[in-house]
């Protein structure tokens, strides 16, 4: 039995599973610095135009209340 994790990073290394341990941790490492960026420059985009909350954030309290 998988999780859903487990299934997600499958799907990132599929194409890098062969490559030695310090390729995949290098590999890993800047998908996440790449992912850190484009998430900042979403915030940043949000934060510029007014918004306190992301628009899904908005959604989720909305169909909350």
């Amino acid at each position: 039995m998988t999780s859903n994790l487990t299934e997600a990073m499958n799907s990132v290394f599929k194409d890098i599973r062969i490559q030695p341990i310090t390729t995949l941790v290098q590999s890993t490492y800047y998908r996440c610095a790449e992912l850190f960026a484009k998430r900042g420059r979403v915030l940043a985009a949000v934060l510029a135009s007014g918004h306190e909350y992301t628009e899904a954030c908005q959604k989720r309290i909305l169909d909350a209340v």
